[in-house]
């Protein structure tokens, strides 16, 4: 076993940093990296006192991430402000993380070549190279990083005969306690992780399965009860973090009949673009409404899904133990609580995804345990799905090149995607491509009229056209919606006025 285990742990690393290797030449985009990167002071300024203690004091950018943000500054400290030395160190990163998902799932289940195929899968899925590629979501790859760990030591605990807070195993307790607060540093998705431990009670150590004394179910709890504490800590400071960012969107900006609906169609979309990972986009907008014929179907294969999985837990704990790995994880970023304006998001899938991972290659073992040739027929399927995996994410990775190849793409699988309009505009803007910014502006504001960022882009791109007096309607419109804003106020007291 080490030695498949070395071998396979080498292969993983070579196929995955030769598959995101490129992005060793791709530039930072325009969305939220400038935020966590080139335009941040704390960060720019590397690894100093004063950025360190901001770092751990501040919830700037939504969250409290305090490693996060130190990873970055570490990266300034190694590679100054070269895009390329980020992006690979997101991506060793990542093959880091898809090592100890391995390591975790043959700790767990003893069983190699199934938790070798999720590992792969976990490492290739086109899905997952926004969250790699992206060097603003450094947080998703880190926190995973931690959270695998914590998975692994949690195991080693639980595997001692018995688990005990008072004996030897108490120090992988306590490291995997350790590494989920390290986790929680990173990202706060990573706040679901107790539910991930109690499946893991549940598949691999059969309880509460084989009783149902509530006795074990309430030691069950106390031993969580420590990781639930930092959860629920870790969620409250997210919630006042986005609060405070203003990146909640209130009820009227989206009542709860249309998140409720949205959350039952993404659920839906993220099993269908997990099979069928094409058309994939940096941003997915919102919709004013949703058909009823979605929401209904959703609705229902949810159900159905969900009771199937239930009913078949006895004799196939594993699919259980997926789904509800899948559904659980992503339920934070499902848009019942809405953070931003976007309808889902691919980086959202990359830890949940594990559960979906889990479901296909278990189920696929047993599917086929009765065939003669169940190794070599197992074998050649997997091989056929990791080569396509592979063949789409290296092509997806190249659309992360530049903002302009990025937004481009997002235009073409997208509709009305006014965020993509406006940063495609912003990159045409930075190129030198004017009347192409202008257009773009003009777009982005015409599929949102209340979108106060583009109107302002459009307001100064008029000014430089010399059409002052269509600014000023602009301009105008931008403070209605969001009055005291400064870069409005200073464009409108810059032009021209009239005599």
């Amino acid at each position: 076993m080490k030695r498949k285990l070395l071998i396979t742990s080498i292969v993983l690393t070579v196929i995955t940093l030769a598959t995101y290797w490129q992005v060793s030449d791709h530039a930072f985009i325009n969305l939220d990296d400038q935020a966590y990167i080139y335009e941040n002071p704390r960060v720019m300024g590397g690894l100093t006192g004063s950025s360190v203690v901001w770092a751990f004091t501040s919830v700037d950018y939504f969250y409290w991430q305090p490693l996060t943000w130190l990873s970055h500054m570490l990266d300034v400290e190694l590679f100054g402000m070269n895009p390329g030395g980020h992006h690979l160190s997101s991506v060793f990163i990542h093959t880091g993380a898809t090592l100890l998902l391995l390591f975790f799932l043959v700790r767990l289940t003893g069983l190699f070549w199934q938790s070798a195929f999720v590992a792969a899968l976990f490492a290739l899925h086109p899905m997952h190279v926004e969250s790699v590629a992206w060097a603003a979501e450094r947080k998703d790859v880190l926190s995973a990083f931690f959270g695998f760990l914590s998975l692994l030591w949690y195991v080693e605990y639980k595997s001692a005969h018995p688990p005990s807070l008072t004996s030897g195993s108490l120090k992988f307790y306590l490291l995997s306690l350790l590494c989920f607060m390290l986790g929680l540093m990173s990202k706060p998705m990573l706040v679901t992780l107790p539910v991930i431990m109690l499946l893991v009670d549940y598949w691999l150590f059969s309880y509460p399965r084989t009783t149902s004394s509530a006795r074990v179910m309430r030691s069950l709890l106390i031993e969580k009860a420590p990781f639930l504490v930092l959860s629920t800590a870790s969620s409250v400071i997210t919630i006042y973090g986005q609060n405070n960012a203003g990146a909640m969107p209130t009820l009227d900006t989206f009542p709860v009949s249309l998140r409720i609906e949205n959350a039952l169609i993404t659920y839906v979309k993220y099993l269908l673009k997990t099979l069928y990972p094409l058309d994939l986009a940096v941003y997915y907008p919102m919709p004013a409404s949703l058909p009823f014929w979605q929401v209904a179907g959703s609705l229902l294969t949810l159900v159905i899904l969900t009771v199937t999985v239930v009913r078949g837990r006895g004799k196939y704990p594993y699919l259980a133990v997926g789904w509800f790995w899948f559904t659980i994880t992503i339920f934070p970023v499902i848009g019942l609580t809405q953070a931003g304006f976007q309808s889902m998001a691919d980086r959202f899938s990359y830890m949940p995804h594990v559960g979906l991972f889990i479901m296909i290659a278990w189920g696929a073992a047993d599917a086929t345990k009765r065939l003669k040739q169940q190794k070599l027929i197992l074998a050649l399927l997997a091989s056929g799905v990791l080569l396509m995996s592979t063949a789409i994410t290296w092509r997806q990775i190249a659309l992360w090149k530049n903002s302009i190849v990025l937004f481009e793409h997002a235009l073409k699988v997208t509709e009305n995607n006014w965020m993509a309009l406006n940063n495609l505009g912003k990159a045409y803007l930075d190129a030198g491509r004017i009347d192409d910014a202008l257009w773009c502006f003009q777009e982005s504001v015409k599929v949102k009229p209340s979108y106060t960022v583009a109107l302002i882009n459009l307001g100064a791109m008029l000014a430089v056209k010399n059409r002052p007096d269509e600014a000023v309607v602009v301009l105008t419109q931008a403070l209605q919606i969001e009055p005291g804003n400064e870069k409005a106020l200073l464009l409108l007291g810059n032009l021209p006025q009239k005599r």
